[in-house]
């Protein structure tokens, strides 16, 4: 998997699960005009009626309830494991 540096903060989730990542501005742009639009335009990713939209909400929050619902957790020290991983981050521990 390749790993980009992004400016889209944002996540829209539709009803039917896509996910579809926006910009800080585009997300300031919708919010102040929500209630005058029907549509949606996202550049790059199409048009999306707003009845269809279930939430926005900041991307690195749905990365980590993405996570979670894989069993995935986040340990003291801020590592993400596997389920059923044990942390080997406690003090004096070597952990590659």
């Amino acid at each position: 998997m390749k790993t980009e540096i992004t400016n889209k903060t944002y996540c829209i989730i539709t009803n039917y699960g896509n996910k579809l990542y926006i910009t800080e501005e585009q997300y300031n742009n919708i919010s102040k005009n929500f209630g005058e639009m029907e549509h949606i335009e996202i550049a790059g990713q199409g048009i999306v009626n707003k009845k269809y939209i279930v939430m926005i909400a900041k991307a690195s929050e749905i990365k980590k309830d993405d996570r979670e619902r894989k069993g995935e957790w986040k340990c003291q020290y801020g590592h993400w494991h596997k389920r059923g991983e044990k942390c080997g981050h406690a003090e004096g521990a070597k952990y590659i």
